[in-house]
């Protein structure tokens, strides 16, 4: 790990009861985002979930946060220590608002600068939905909500899962603007994407994850010119067709 990594993670493994599910994963992220790409069912997720302690996963091997290891420790303490998750499908609460949302979280450590005026600063639309349920929101509402519940607890590391799943191409566009611009700002990224479009606009660095393994490391030029790593390790069509 150099001075300028925060997240270490190091030969971890991750089983649910006898099913070996993460297998010896060892990355780092500094300062600029890094992606995770794979196919469905590769362990991302689970990765997500074992970084902010959340069960039923068990763990071995290290995670290190800004010298901090995580291992063993609640999500509440990790979140507090400075790393947020947007999580895939967004987890909202139905009978909630908007405004309850922003207004029921704690306050974290780390960039003081969030609280409710400033996500409704950051995404507009939030504030004109402000009393509207969860229910009530179109899908990239849903996620703008998602992502300003986990800036109130002022994040040096933002886990993100899966953030354009079932998103328009342009609420894709503008949410890919919004994490630069998070990123920009000094907010840590770690991003778990399937459109290589969104990885790539995002990320330099991608970890390419497969059964449970970080397989390999891309650049972005690397993974947008070569279709065939394309298909080998995420089974899509190709972005240069």
């Amino acid at each position: 790990m150099t001075d300028a990594d925060l997240l270490e993670v190091q030969d971890l493994h991750g089983y649910y009861g006898p099913a070996h599910v993460l297998h010896g994963v060892s990355f780092t992220v500094g300062e600029r985002p890094v992606s995770i790409i794979g196919r469905n069912g590769m362990g991302k997720t689970t990765l997500c979930h074992a970084i902010m302690g959340i069960p039923p996963a068990t763990l071995s091997g290290s995670i290190r946060f800004a010298g901090l290891e995580l291992l063993g420790k609640p999500s509440y303490r990790i979140s507090r220590a400075g790393i947020s998750l947007v999580p895939q499908g967004r987890r909202l609460f139905g009978s909630l608002t908007v405004d309850e949302h922003l207004r029921m979280v704690g306050r974290g450590k780390g960039n003081a600068q969030w609280n409710a005026n400033r996500i409704y600063e950051l995404f507009p639309r939030l504030a004109e939905r402000k009393r509207n349920d969860a229910t009530q929101l179109s899908g990239g509402e849903q996620q703008m909500l998602a992502i300003g519940r986990a800036l109130l607890v002022h994040p040096e590391l933002l886990i993100m899962d899966e953030p354009s799943e079932g998103l328009a191409p342009r609420i894709v566009d503008e949410l890919v603007e919004t994490i630069l611009r998070l990123a920009d700002e000094g907010v840590r990224i770690l991003l778990v994407e399937q459109n290589l479009g969104v990885a790539t606009s995002i990320a330099e660095r991608h970890l390419v994850m497969v059964a449970g393994e970080i397989a390999t490391e891309l650049s972005s030029y690397q993974l947008a010119s070569d279709p065939e790593l394309q298909r080998r390790y995420l089974g899509v069509e190709p972005l240069s067709e």
